[in-house]
Parts: structure tokens; C-alpha cells; sequence
């Protein structure tokens, strides 16, 4: 067991001693998407971690303002693969999945009935593949535009269109 415990201690180290510099890798930021299949905006965080020189990992938290009673709520984890770098533009095609979870609550009175209302909900999550791709336009040393366009393949079928703004840290 102290054996397992030691070895275990030493990679999670060397883990930790390779990604000391690796904050240079990491952007974060924000902004808003269009989904199509609710035809509503939501407001994004995500996160960009360079791989390499070609691949990137990125991770978005989407929250869709609720319209028609129907909540939407996604995560994101996209691979970027830089295919274009030139002049402070990166541009890139996108893969990854998505979750989808979504709720309807509705609740009305119904008066001259002889009972209080009428009440309805539900809630689901739904699992799909991203694909699609987009750019980044450095602004300054530390910070560019991004623009994203996806389509989720799945449960939640929908086109969504993203811009925000991501930090380097």
C-alpha cells in the first residue's frame, strides 16, 4: 500500500513540477451564444488550455435565460485543432461533447373551476457531439475576441454562434 501511495505521490509531482509554467497555456473569458432550438441568448464562461502548438482543450459552462418557461443549462468539452495562425488570427475546427440539461415549469390559475391551477414540469438531460469551428483575434498581449459556430448532434439538436472574449493568464 505505502508503495502505491509513493509512486502515485511521485507522478502526481511530476505532474504538478511539468505544469508549473503552464499558466501561460490557459486562457479564460466569457460571452454570450445563440442556440437555435430555443431561439434564446445565454450567457458563457469557458476556458482555453493549449495542448500544444496544434491542439487545445476547451471546457464552456453555457446558462440560457428562460424563455417560454423552458430553462437551458450546457457543458462544453470541445479539442481545438489549430489549423491557421497568422497576424494575432488563430483559426480552428472544434469536436467534443455536450450535456443539455433542460427544465419546463409551468404553472397557471384556473378560475371558475372550483380548484386552485394547473401545474407542469419536467426535466431531461440530453448527451451530443459538437462539431464546428471558429477564431480568435488577439487584441493586446493578453486578451482576443473569439467566435465560435457549433452544431450539437443528439438529444438537443441545435446551431449555436458564440462571441465572447477570453483573457491570458
Amino acid at each position: 500500500m505505502k508503495t502505491r501511495i509513493t509512486i502515485l505521490t511521485a507522478v502526481l509531482m511530476l505532474f504538478v513540477l511539468s505544469n508549473v509554467n503552464s499558466a501561460q497555456n490557459i486562457k479564460v473569458g466569457g460571452g454570450l451564444t445563440f442556440a437555435s432550438e430555443i431561439s434564446n441568448i445565454g450567457i458563457h464562461a469557458n476556458g482555453i488550455y493549449k495542448i500544444d502548438e496544434t491542439w487545445e482543450a476547451s471546457p464552456t459552462l453555457t446558462y440560457f435565460l428562460e424563455k417560454d418557461y423552458l430553462s437551458w443549462f450546457t457543458i462544453d468539452v470541445n479539442a481545438h485543432y489549430i489549423f491557421s495562425k497568422n497576424d494575432g488570427l488563430t483559426a480552428y475546427g472544434l469536436a467534443g461533447l455536450n450535456m443539455t440539461f433542460w427544465s419546463f415549469d409551468f404553472e397557471t390559475e384556473v378560475p371558475n373551476f372550483g380548484f386552485g391551477g394547473v401545474s407542469l414540469d419536467a426535466s431531461g438531460t440530453d448527451i451530443g457531439i459538437n462539431i464546428g469551428g471558429g477564431a480568435r483575434k488577439e487584441i493586446s498581449e493578453k486578451m482576443e475576441l473569439v467566435g465560435e459556430i457549433k452544431y450539437v448532434l443528439g438529444g438537443a439538436n441545435n446551431f449555436a454562434i458564440k462571441a465572447g472574449v477570453v483573457f491570458s493568464l
